[in-house]
């Protein structure tokens, strides 16, 4: 598994803006604008997010008990009303077909374990004499979603279950799996048996681990069996949690390295929420302002994490020609040898300045925020737009006290230490 994501995936996920409601004319329509905006500066994967196979999602709510779609094995299959192409037991074939065709790769997201509707109907597990009923753990639940009960992994016929999900995905041409429920609570041994599946299932596919926050304690495990896993619950367009992701990635800083990447979670820029609620803000333009977001991506291309965007097509923001320059040896995802000392530091916020805090801290629920430091090791990464790096200012060192000042929540590169310095 580790032979794939040498590098951290980069990639679009239809959660921030379409929920759980997401259609397949909306897919092609962002894979057709990353083809066209975002391939040639490394953007690749398109995911389909939560609950692809309910014909009645709305948006980011769950329908509880709901009347999801399944085959003949108990196995989730696309939602026909929502993915026509997928008619006639063609699944995410044809969509995955598209996408590939782009010169981009395809990636859907899943929860952990056996959907109770196959587990009632008793749905025979595939390649056994077993049904989906003899391998439930019928006290194992999802706290957020009705539609699964987990694996009893200790059960004949859990593994062979798993390994026929994963065998219809690498069918239908998928690349890239997130795998929900899973991290937190930590289910090691449904985590293994995910890994075996993608190990035997003849396609290269990226694993995903969702949602965090993933335990630290567990990271030998992750880097194991894992490519990707969640570091936080999700992370949207607010100050604060962006201030908490300082400290996280300083909790993680050092574990990630190829085929294995803490996930720092999505980019919440451009538009978001056309069809979700989460925090009960609905359909908006980001709340990050432009230098809270250069911020945001200093901190998440240091910390080498996954980036994935959920903005809709149509609306420029800031990724939109961003192009990731490694500094130093190495591609992203690499190493880059410091240019300066052995060893840098990411300072975090600082308090903010006189001019236009009051505004800033209103933003953030009132909170002021205060003087934190935390050391990393150093992997600089330039940040261009539109072939020129101004999207992360180098300054001279003098000029941070004026940043501080003017533009609170922003960033400078400390071009005589080689490392980024966020602006309270």
């Amino acid at each position: 598994m580790n032979k794939i994501a040498q590098t951290p995936p980069m990639g679009w996920n239809s959660w921030d803006c379409y929920g759980s409601a997401v259609t397949e004319k909306e897919v092609r329509s962002n894979a057709e604008y990353m083809a066209k905006h975002m391939a040639k500066h490394g953007w690749e994967y398109v995911v389909v997010d939560i609950l692809w196979f309910d014909p009645d999602a709305e948006d980011s709510q769950y329908t509880p008990y709901g009347d999801i779609c399944i085959d003949e094995y108990g196995r989730v299959i696309p939602a026909e009303n929502r993915f026509p192409s997928a008619a006639g037991g063609k699944g995410f074939g044809p969509l995955a077909d598209y996408v590939h065709s782009l010169g981009l790769k395809f990636g859907i997201h899943i929860l952990r374990g056996v959907p109770r509707k196959a587990v009632y109907a008793r749905c025979p597990v595939k390649g056994t004499d077993l049904t989906c009923r003899d391998i439930a753990h019928r006290n194992d639940n999802c706290p957020w979603n009705t539609d699964m009960y987990g694996v009893d992994c200790m059960r004949r016929g859990a593994q062979e279950y798993y390994d026929s999900i994963f065998e219809l995905y690498a069918a239908w041409g998928v690349d890239y799996v997130k795998v929900d429920d899973i991290a937190s609570p930590y289910h090691s041994g449904e985590i293994e048996l995910v890994h075996n599946a993608i190990e035997h299932c003849g396609r290269d596919i990226v694993l995903s681990l969702s949602c965090g926050p993933a335990p630290r304690d567990k990271a030998e495990h992750l880097c194991r069996f894992a490519n990707l896993w969640r570091t936080t619950g999700d992370f949207w367009d607010d100050w604060n949690d962006l201030y908490h992701a300082f400290e996280i990635c300083h909790e993680w800083e050092g574990i990630g390295g190829p085929g294995h990447w803490p996930d720092a979670d999505m980019l919440p820029f451009g538009h978001l929420a056309i069809r979700a609620t989460e925090r009960g803000w609905g359909d908006r333009w980001t709340h990050f302002t432009q230098d809270e977001q250069i911020t945001l991506m200093t901190l998440w291309c240091i910390f080498r994490s996954p980036l994935t965007e959920g903005r809709g097509r149509g609306r420029r923001s800031l990724l939109r020609g961003l192009q990731l320059r490694p500094q130093g040896a190495g591609p992203r995802g690499a190493a880059a040898e410091h240019p300066g000392p052995a060893r840098g530091q990411v300072r975090g916020p600082r308090p903010l300045g006189a001019r236009g805090g009051a505004r800033r801290r209103a933003r953030a629920g009132g909170r002021r925020a205060q003087p934190w430091r935390a050391p990393h090791q150093a992997h600089p990464r330039g940040i261009e737009k539109g072939g020129k790096p101004d999207a992360m200012p180098i300054l001279r060192q003098g000029d941070g006290a004026r940043l501080f000042a003017e533009r609170p929540h922003g960033v400078l590169h400390d071009k005589a230490a080689a490392v980024p310095v966020l602006a309270g």
